[in-house]
């Protein structure tokens, strides 16, 4: 079993009610961990729970590491031509380009002091995931406990919700988009595919010999990982 009320993760939390923020404050975070990048955060805001408390955080952009974003060079989301992004190995890609940060992460989870902790991007799903899915494999937590705990997304987030506010996007300012793409193209960035993390699984069993190898490949050390 893993221990529990020490480790969250979620997604944005810039639109918390007043309850929410009260929730999240009860829970007496040490350390909050931001994946969004530096456009995301200028969109959405900083989170709530942020001014007031700002030496209790970490900003730390993963970069999504897909060959085609990447020659886009972290356009805003309207210039993507998401039929063109590799879904299926993001997160490999993903892992593959975001060693120096997922280190950070790992040396903020090997520290006992900065518990309880929260780890968070905007949806809480892919680079949060990809963090939460290493967690738990280093905890030796069967493939099935980890891909169950990354589909548990899919139930508790209103991906139809997220579907209407990229409709509401395309009818203001359907223009910025790419040429033929609709909503709809959008559909599997906005849910849990099992696949993209069963290549994740496969990745690190068949480049690195598992999850403590390639964590000791970023710089993670043996003591370290020792959570």
């Amino acid at each position: 079993r893993i221990k529990q009320g020490v480790i969250y993760r979620s997604g944005t939390l810039s639109a918390l009610s007043d309850a929410d923020l009260a929730a999240i404050s009860r829970l007496g975070l040490k350390r909050i961990v931001d994946l969004r990048s530096d456009w995301e955060i200028k969109r959405e805001g900083f989170d709530r729970f942020y001014h007031g408390n700002e030496n209790r955080y970490d900003f730390l952009p993963f970069d999504y590491g897909d060959p085609y974003l990447s020659e886009l060079q972290m356009a805003t989301e309207a210039a993507w031509d998401i039929r063109r992004v590799d879904i299926e190995n993001l997160y490999v890609n993903m892992l593959e380009q975001n060693g120096k940060a997922l280190k950070l992460v790992f040396d903020r989870f090997a520290d006992p002091s900065q518990y309880p902790l929260l780890i968070h991007c905007t949806q809480g799903k892919d680079r949060t995931g990809i963090v939460a899915a290493l967690l738990l494999l280093l905890l030796d937590a069967p493939h099935e406990a980890v891909m169950a705990d990354y589909m548990l997304t899919g139930k508790l987030i209103d991906w139809q919700q997220k579907h209407r506010e990229m409709m509401g996007y395309f009818e203001g300012s359907g223009d910025a988009f790419p040429e033929g793409i609709t909503a709809d193209d959008w559909a599997p960035f906005f849910t849990c595919l099992p696949r993209s993390l069963e290549n994740l699984f496969v990745h690190v069993e068949n480049h690195y010999d598992g999850t403590a190898h390639f964590l000791n490949s970023i710089g993670v050390l043996p003591d370290q990982q020792k959570i």
